[in-house]
């Protein structure tokens, strides 16, 4: 666990503790193995605890550092939007998975390819980040890091600032001023 607490050491000093508590306690510990399950491939409960807190989390962490673009007590994050034209993307109700990855910002839900995709850009508290529902998602011991969407998820009704949309095709921007919208 030196790695691992190395990397939270560094991180914003909000989540550091949070995090650290969220993964310490039984209750999350029991709902990754119970998420897991179809993932065991063999593993014990402490095998699968083991590659999910000193490999994966540890990977998504460093990239998240590297990575994420953190402005005081918020971060950019992004989330892709499928419409047929930008004035059909509704700014309340986004939806609560964005990425600090532009190139995973995709509409994974979404199967329609005739519609366009656009590329929600926003600058997001750090306060809304729904930690819990964030660390099941990438400490799942069934994927690789390489493999995840870099994902955080939101507090569901939390007030965002969208900075751009794009069109992930041609480039064209659809946003001339920062407008308040809701995940």
């Amino acid at each position: 666990m030196t790695f691992l607490y190395r990397i939270l050491a560094s991180f914003p000093h909000q989540l550091n503790e949070e995090f650290s508590n969220i993964m310490s306690d039984p209750k999350f510990q029991k709902l990754v193995l119970k998420g897991a399950k179809d993932y065991r491939y063999g593993m014990t409960d402490d095998a699968m605890l083991e590659r999910a807190f000193n490999e994966i989390y540890p990977a998504w962490m460093e990239d998240l550092e590297r990575r994420g673009n953190f402005k005081g007590e918020s971060i950019i994050l992004y989330r892709g939007v499928s419409a047929d034209a930008s004035s059909q993307i509704k700014m309340n109700g986004l939806g609560v998975s964005w990425t600090w990855d532009k190139k995973k910002a995709d509409n994974y839900s979404d199967t329609n390819t005739k519609k366009n995709l656009f590329v929600v850009e926003a600058e997001v508290p750090i306060a809304a980040i729904n930690l819990t529902a964030t660390l099941d998602k990438i400490v799942w011991p069934g994927y690789t890091f390489e493999e995840s969407e870099r994902e955080l998820e939101l507090k569901k009704g939390s007030t965002i600032s969208i900075v751009s949309i794009t069109d992930r095709k041609t480039g064209k921007s659809y946003l001339d001023k920062e407008v308040k919208g809701t995940v």
